[in-house]
């Protein structure tokens, strides 16, 4: 996503979702890890 982002240059950019997820962050100092608590759907799907 990244570079798709920076290949698109400037202006507005729609991003869609169909849910947020809820997480823990927490590191070994080697590394960065996420732990999934919760997934939201977003709009009418369930």
């Amino acid at each position: 996503m990244k570079v798709w982002l920076s290949d698109h240059g400037p202006g507005p950019v729609t991003l869609r979702a169909d849910k947020i997820t809820l997480v823990t962050q927490w590191h070994d100092r080697r590394e960065i890890m996420f732990d999934r608590i919760l997934d939201v759907p977003l709009g009418g799907t369930a």
